[in-house]
């Protein structure tokens, strides 16, 4: 199945976000008795609907590119969560009472990567679209049921470092000893990301990583900060697996498609589907698994912004090269130093017991220790917890964007 989203090679002038709309030819499907009674599966009239993928934050010449794509459509279903006070329900058909506007938070947001939020930038009022979502107030109540939220996220977090992302897990007992043993090590980052690049069976570079890597030696942080963004939402949808979030947008996929079951009883033959490319392969399978898929078109991919790079800027691999000794020798320090903490606590444990011998028995009893003892030992568990703390915000940060962990998300410019 084709990807959503992509991140697109340019060559000499960097990348393209890209996402795509895909035109699908369906029919309803009828329950096998009936099928296999006569032949009226055929005879259902076909409608047509388009998948198009959508990301949040863009430039704004790509919503406008959308807002014109949506006009000839008979219903567009458009994914927002809004309260229901703002909602309408007209003729069956549930609608926004007003345009909505972003937080200024999200604008804020939007601003710093030099885009503009999806919700400024499309008029989801107009006559044909339809809201194809759940309400802010159902999908609280979902997330708490779901244990979404902080709490999820550290669970996912604990889960990738024990035994690495959802989408490359695997090993079993075996590669989660593997991983516990690389704390051991100095840089533990860097062993955690052998053990996933050997799980994986060898995943190449990111394409975007030297260009990442030369926008931060060239201290050039804006682009680099686009490109880790770019990075992020094309594998997105490999780090949501196994994850309550991923349930939540299996979920919301399942109400977008009892609308276009609606829209399709109402008589509508062109249909659009306007959607985050991370819901689309989900979207795309239920959608088979609701309607006969008569015909699938190849998909039309449509640019969400530009990431030109100064790639192969002659003092990048030099400076490269020298921060990445800079971080080992640091990594080597951080190992030195902690370790020497953890054996100061370590031997000055037995002073919290004392042990008495006899003939017969050993006996022994806790003891009062010295003020020294209990501060060495307090300091030696706070450096072991600040040092997996750094090491695993490192790793985590580290492993969204180091490999192509899933080849489908890349192409070069012109490739589907």
């Amino acid at each position: 199945m084709v990807a959503a989203i992509r991140l697109a090679a340019l060559g000499r002038e960097g990348f393209s976000l890209e996402t795509a709309s895909v035109r699908l030819c369906i029919r309803p499907r009828l329950p096998l008795q009936e099928r296999i009674r006569d032949d009226r599966q055929r005879s259902l009239r076909p409608v047509y609907v388009t998948l198009i993928s959508t990301v949040h934050l863009a430039e704004e010449e790509y919503f406008a590119a959308l807002q014109r794509e949506c006009e000839p459509f008979d219903r567009v279903l458009f994914e927002l969560i809004a309260d229901e006070s703002a909602t309408i329900v007209e003729g069956g058909v549930r609608k926004l009472k007003a345009p909505m506007s972003a937080t200024p938070q999200l604008r804020q947001l939007s601003a710093s990567y030099g885009f503009v939020p999806q919700v400024d930038a499309l008029d989801c009022t107009r006559p044909n679209w339809a809201l194809a979502d759940v309400s802010r107030s159902e999908l609280l109540q979902r997330e708490a049921a779901a244990g979404a939220g902080p709490s999820s996220a550290f669970r996912t977090a604990l889960r990738t470092l024990s035994r690495g992302p959802a989408s490359r897990s695997g090993g079993g007992l075996i590669r989660t000893a593997r991983r516990r043993l690389a704390w051991s090590l100095p840089a533990p980052e860097l062993a955690l990301l052998l053990d996933d690049w050997t799980t994986s069976g060898g995943a190449p570079p990111a394409q975007v990583l030297a260009s990442l890597v030369s926008a931060v030696a060239s201290l050039d942080l804006f682009t680099a900060k686009r490109l880790s963004f770019a990075q992020t939402l094309a594998t997105g949808e490999a780090t949501q697996l196994g994850t309550p979030a991923a349930q939540l947008v299996r979920w919301r996929n399942s109400r977008a498609l009892d609308e276009l079951e609606a829209a399709v009883k109402a008589g509508c033959s062109e249909v659009a589907l306007l959607y985050g490319a991370l819901h689309m392969r989900d979207m795309r399978s239920q959608m088979q698994r609701r309607f006969e898929i008569v015909e699938a078109c190849e998909p039309k991919w449509r640019t969400a912004w530009r990431l030109p790079t100064a790639r192969a800027a002659p003092i990048a691999l030099p400076v490269a090269v020298l921060v990445l000794l800079v971080l080992l020798v640091i990594d080597g320090t951080d190992w030195v130093e902690t370790t020497r903490q953890l054996l100061d606590g370590a031997i000055l444990l037995p002073s919290f017991v004392h042990l008495s011998m006899n003939e017969d028995s050993v006996s022994a009893e806790l003891v009062v220790p010295s003020a020294e003892a209990v501060q060495h030992v307090a300091d030696a568990t706070a450096a072991v917890v600040l040092y997996a703390i750094r090491h695993s915000v490192l790793y985590l940060a580290i492993s969204r964007w180091a490999f192509e962990w899933d080849r489908r998300w890349y192409n070069e410019a012109g490739d589907t």
